[in-house]
């Protein structure tokens, strides 16, 4: 019953996002060229493709292929590793317990590169992040635009990617005693440079108020 109610405030709040962004746009992506030079790291950028604005991403462990996994070195070739150490290292447990994904590009801004990665930490959360890399393969900025767990099926994330800005939505679906969704908004802008800057936030109680 639960996960009922979680689906079907995703799913409202998915077409609330289609309903709200630009219309009229195709989703089929399309094949990127090739953007890795080094040819010792090898990665699947034939088949890593474009995605065209405007779309919503809501990956989950449901629709999640756990595909293009990525090596130790295409990690350190993202830098990956040197972000992400501190929450993906267990130093109890002396291993990284992070799995990443490469999943698509996204085509912003002629100045930076910008692509959309996922990654597991342990077996109940899948994370899905879009990085921004400039010219010489540094990171310069990253944002979560996706989340997903299964331990207790008590949060997501997804967003509404478009050219000018992107909305972020975080739904707690165990907030309130009496079953409403507690759905909090961040809306950020794109620099020039590919930083990501929010400039609102806002929350609603969205079964109780099904509005975008």
């Amino acid at each position: 019953m639960k996960n009922s109610k979680k689906n079907l405030s995703v799913a409202i709040l998915i077409l609330c996002f289609n309903q709200c962004t630009v219309r009229g746009t195709s989703t089929q992506p399309v094949e990127c060229n090739i953007f890795f030079i080094d040819k010792c790291i090898e990665l699947d950028i034939e088949s890593l493709q474009v995605k065209t604005l405007s779309f919503v991403d809501s990956t989950n462990f449901d629709n999640f292929s756990f595909a293009d996994t990525l090596n130790q070195a295409q990690i350190q070739k993202l830098k990956l590793d040197e972000r992400f150490d501190d929450i993906c290292f267990s130093h109890f447990l002396n291993y990284n317990i992070c799995t990443f994904y490469l999943n698509y590009r996204i085509e912003l801004s002629e100045n930076f590169t910008s692509l959309v990665v996922s990654y597991t930490r342990g077996d109940f959360e899948l994370f899905t992040i879009l990085i921004n890399y400039d010219k010489d393969f540094r990171i310069i900025d990253i944002l979560h635009i996706a989340y997903d767990e299964v331990a207790d099926s008590r949060s997501r994330r997804l967003s509404a990617i478009n050219t000018d800005k992107i909305i972020v939505k975080e739904l707690d679906f165990t907030y309130y005693a009496d079953g409403r969704t507690k759905t909090e908004t961040f809306v950020y802008k794109i620099d020039a440079e590919g930083r990501f800057l929010k400039y609102w936030s806002n929350y609603t109680d969205y079964q109780s108020k099904n509005r975008c």
